[in-house]
């Protein structure tokens, strides 16, 4: 009745989403599911009507799920929809009657230049470089602050995607899109020092755990919460926080938006300007020294 396995083929092969992406969306369609089975008595997916759809949007409201989860499984649905239509198992899209609730853009939470001096002030302090587990921590977190890449493309990364010699890592972005990110002379002797520790291990992966082997999604975000757990006031403790710490740092010092953009593997330029509302106090600063009645 619902197609499945059809849905996730054409969001793995054709859509190339990534595996997280692509779970991400074939729960929201189960959770979608069971609600229908137990609660519409249609007999063919045909007979679902953008009625029964609102019921469920409103069933996730009762419950207490957020605005963005609640945008995040109509974009699912709409994704679906447009699959079925596409093949001509329906012959009405139901989601075009369907407005997403009013959704509050929350501003990226990043560190600021002084915290991250001071924190990399204690890394100098507290962490042993010599020692495997130390160093592999605390080259992931600079790989994450010196390229903003994604949590996946970090522990993703293999050897072969270092490039000392013109100092850039290459990355595989969303929807399997490569991208080229410069390096930094110091970042390029850290992994140079990772892939000489490297030699001997039977996998293709650059970071690799205490136990010889490559780092999970939950495991890699374990260590970068640990260390900026060092900061009290930050409220999130992702290695996203670092991605958006990147994209800040480098507004702030006068980087061209597009590069940024590239450097992140954004889309639209729109995803890359939220960051310019981090840097109103910069720009405060500015209108202060140049506007003649400041």
């Amino acid at each position: 009745m619902f197609y499945d396995i059809e849905f996730e083929n054409y969001l793995r092969f054709e859509k190339r989403f990534s595996g997280h992406t692509t779970t991400a969306y074939m729960t929201d369609l189960a959770q979608y599911q069971t609600y229908i089975i137990l609660n519409v008595h249609c007999n063919t997916i045909s007979d679902i009507t953008s009625k029964h759809i609102r019921t469920w949007i409103s069933f996730l409201a009762q419950d207490e799920n957020k605005s963005n989860t609640i945008n995040r499984k109509i974009s699912t649905l709409k994704t679906y929809y447009k699959f079925l239509m596409r093949h001509s198992w329906i012959i009405v899209n139901p989601m075009l009657k369907i407005v997403s609730p009013k959704q509050h853009k929350r501003l990226p939470q990043f560190v600021e230049e002084s915290r991250m001096e001071n924190l990399y002030h204690y890394f100098e302090i507290n962490y042993n470089l010599n020692n495997e587990k130390d160093f592999t921590h605390y080259l992931s977190f600079n790989l994450f602050y010196y390229t903003g890449a994604r949590l996946s493309e970090i522990i993703n990364l293999n050897i072969t995607d270092v490039d000392i010699f013109n100092m850039q890592i290459k990355v595989m972005g969303k929807r399997s899109k490569e991208r080229i990110i410069p390096i930094t002379q110091d970042l390029c002797t850290m992994l140079k020092k990772q892939l000489q520790q490297r030699a001997n291990v039977p996998y293709d992966q650059l970071l690799i755990d205490e136990k010889n082997k490559p780092f999970t999604p939950a495991k890699m975000g374990k260590v970068i919460k640990q260390m900026l757990s060092l900061l009290p006031t930050t409220d999130r403790k992702s290695p996203h926080v670092l991605r958006h710490t990147f994209a800040t740092h480098l507004l702030n010092q006068g980087a061209d938006i597009n590069a940024i953009k590239e450097m992140m593997g954004h889309a639209n330029l729109s995803a890359t300007q939220i960051y310019t509302h981090n840097s109103i106090d910069k720009l405060k600063k500015t209108y202060n020294l140049a506007h003649p009645k400041a």
